[in-house]
């Protein structure tokens, strides 16, 4: 069976699965952090140009930058497998 839609049986359920994945998990935690960073980042006041107040914040942002950039690596990789167990079936 292919991945995706089949004229016959409408949409494969691994299809939901992959989407519902996404929304419910990927969206909101890439979102949470973009927000956290631009809370961390912004200067509190008349909301001027965005300023790092120490270095622990800029050591947190980094943290929070590589964070991202290994959720996204494993989601490609997740999508990947299943875009591969899709064609198999």
């Amino acid at each position: 069976m292919m991945f995706g839609f089949n004229p016959q049986y409408g949409f494969d359920m691994s299809f939901f699965g992959f989407i519902l994945l996404f929304v419910v998990v990927v969206i909101p935690v890439v979102l949470a952090c973009l927000f956290l960073v631009f809370l961390l980042v912004r200067k509190p006041g008349n909301g001027g140009p965005p300023r790092v107040k120490n270095a622990d914040e800029t050591r947190l942002i980094q943290e929070i930058h590589q964070g991202l950039l290994t959720m996204e690596q494993r989601i490609e990789a997740l999508e990947t497998i299943v875009l591969e167990a899709g064609e198999r079936s």
